[in-house]
């Protein structure tokens, strides 16, 4: 899958909207050995609704959903986005979901759009070891390898760690690839509570403005 002006919906990413709140209670809200914690207080917002949040004082830059794309393009793939893809991927989050940001749409959406980025040709491309043929699978071994990938690209790309999390924070890094390995052959909802953990963490938030 392109991630430029040609890009087309992919029915198979469709939106499972998980909100922070959805995490209670599941195996990824309890990270007691992890140095990664979801923040599940965090309610994204539609570019307009900003002042509708009464404790967003100063609102972070990246719950602007143009923002938050054209962070994905740099995180990911190293680079500007492209006017059509940036204006397509937007869309997908504003337009679905209008004004509603309460019911976890937009939060749901979010996660979507950054999923794709995982699965783009483009970033597979990169990071082989997240070659579509290891994901979802059933072989233990296989999934493994591209689940541990998918955890490190996710300490690279969100929280611009430099070092080989497996090295420099093996009890986080082990915890998540844990969690997904439990529930081995994967699936979309799987890797989405991955993403939520990490881009609802204080630390992601924390480098663009205020982490709340």
């Amino acid at each position: 899958m392109e991630l430029g002006g040609e890009v087309a919906p992919n029915r198979s990413y469709a939106a499972l909207h998980l909100s922070p709140s959805n995490l209670t209670g599941t195996a990824f809200s309890d990270p007691s050995t992890a140095q990664l914690r979801p923040n599940a207080g965090f309610r994204s917002l539609l570019e307009t609704d900003w002042k509708k949040c009464p404790d967003c004082a100063t609102p972070n830059p990246i719950d602007n959903s143009r923002n938050f794309v054209a962070q994905q393009y740099q995180d990911f793939l190293n680079r500007d986005p492209d006017q059509s893809g940036w204006d397509f991927w937007t869309d997908q989050i504003d337009s679905n979901c209008g004004f509603d940001i309460l019911s976890g749409c937009v939060d749901g959406k979010r996660i979507d759009v950054a999923r794709a980025f995982f699965y783009s040709d483009e970033f597979i491309g990169l990071h082989p070891a997240l070659s579509v043929s290891n994901r979802g699978s059933s072989d233990y071994n296989a999934a493994h390898t591209y689940n541990s990938e998918f955890v490190r690209q996710c300490y690279y790309a969100y929280l611009r760690r430099t070092c080989d999390p497996a090295v420099c924070d093996p009890d986080g890094f082990n915890y998540w690839v844990s969690k997904l390995d439990g529930r081995i052959p994967n699936n979309d909802g799987d890797y989405n509570e991955m993403i939520q953990a990490f881009i609802t963490s204080f630390e992601y938030r924390a480098r663009f403005g205020p982490p709340y």
